[in-house]
């Protein structure tokens, strides 16, 4: 009887010794990598903070300062909520009444207008706090008054506007990381507008060689995606780093699903956060070193990432992990094919010559004469040259086509 008990107890002692050293090991390991995260999340932001911040201005030479700091202000000078109801109404129906209330409320923030006019004159723009650069309600603010000034017949002010507010969304972008919408979101509306406006038979040529000049300037700091990536894979480590504990980062990462539990990771809920960290800043590199390639390379090396991806096992990495980042690649691409396509168009209808500009999807931008109409296309993301057969939506079409009479 006495040796059972002993026996038991010796058992009990062996595991219990087994767990603490489990425990004492998983701490250890847990320790360990925590650090060399926050070394590589330190690594990457000196890195961030390395690369070219400084950014060519549309017109004059650049001036001091910090465009994001002008782009806080401008908003700062909005009402209480931010509320632009007179703006937006405009900007969706522009009726007589809405145009009223429009020019009424400009002319009671004339602030915002001028100080977003001065961050784009600035030839700084890097972020230096962690502060997300938010553009969205002052791109409407701008967007309205370049309405307004084509109404009154000032083509080259309200272009001039449009151009600004691309500079805008590129500083967002830059400053942003791959999954961020709001700088994307600024970019499409500023470039829709501007399409119509180098459409309309009533710009001369001066205004479409400040378009075509401008939209140069542009395209030659555009950002690139793999920055973006690594910003992404930054701004997750920093986001676990600041957090320290899984509750507070899934409220920071604004996680909507069953609470993750980490008997993956030894039940070390620090080691679970550490490998969605590595996981994705592994991915982000891949990527990242293969969208310098040509399309068609870059395209496959991200496909097999995402392939990898969609196995993940784990229900936090799974969730970080579920979109496909050949999509938010593809769109980077597409929103420089288009920008240079709109280039194309306006160096034509102001010179008639025919601009030789890269294809992000494959070699040169293509063009031909038709009918009356003048076409200009990218193959897309198919890397099939259908002979500018599709639309300038890419969503759906074959070529990313931009046609305009001659």
């Amino acid at each position: 009887m006495n040796r059972t008990i002993k026996g038991i107890a010796f058992g009990l002692a062996a595991i219990l010794l087994a767990f603490l050293g489990s425990y004492l090991w998983i701490k250890s390991v847990e320790s360990r990598k925590w650090a060399e995260m926050e070394k590589t999340v330190r690594d990457l932001e000196a890195i961030a903070a390395a690369r070219p911040h400084l950014r060519p201005v549309l017109r004059g030479s650049p001036e001091p300062g910090n465009a994001l700091d002008y782009y806080k202000r401008a908003l700062d000078q909005l009402p209480p909520g931010q509320n632009v109801t007179p703006v937006w109404s405009y900007i969706r129906e522009e009726t007589a009444e809405n145009r009223s209330q429009a020019q009424e409320f400009l002319e009671r923030h004339p602030g915002a207008l001028a100080t977003f006019r001065e961050g784009t004159a600035c030839g700084d723009s890097f972020r230096r706090d962690r502060s997300e650069p938010k553009g969205q309600v002052v791109s409407m603010i701008v967007r309205c008054k370049s309405r307004l000034l084509w109404e009154e017949g000032r083509r080259r002010e309200a272009c001039d506007l449009l151009l600004d507010l691309l500079l805008m969304a590129q500083d967002m972008e830059r400053n942003g990381e791959v999954y961020d919408v709001l700088g994307r979101m600024v970019h499409q509306a500023a470039l829709e507008d501007l399409v119509r406006r180098v459409l309309s038979p009533d710009l001369g040529r001066e205004e479409l060689m400040v378009i075509s000049r401008g939209l140069e300037i542009l395209d030659s700091s555009y950002p690139e995606f793999g920055d973006l990536l690594m910003n992404w894979a930054m701004s997750l480590g920093s986001l676990i780093l600041t957090a320290e504990t899984l509750d507070r980062f899934l409220v920071e990462l604004e996680y909507k699903y069953k609470r993750p539990v980490a008997w993956r990771n030894g039940f070390s809920e620090r080691l679970m956060m550490i490998e969605v960290f590595e996981r994705e800043l592994s991915d982000c590199r891949q990527i990242a070193l293969g969208d310098r390639r040509s399309w068609a390379e870059s395209r496959a090396i991200t496909e097999s990432v995402d392939r990898d991806r969609a196995s993940y096992r784990g229900a936090l990495l799974k969730r970080i992990s579920s979109d496909p980042l050949r999509t938010v690649q593809q769109d980077s691409r597409e929103r420089r094919a288009r920008r240079r396509l709109l280039q194309m168009a306006a160096h034509y209808r102001g010179t008639g010559a025919v601009l030789t500009l890269p294809d992000p999807f494959g070699t040169t931008l293509l063009s031909r004469e038709e009918n009356g109409r003048m076409r200009f296309w990218s193959v897309g993301p198919d890397g099939v040259d259908d002979g500018g057969s599709g639309t300038w939506d890419p969503k759906g079409s074959k070529d990313i086509v931009l046609e305009l009479k001659k």
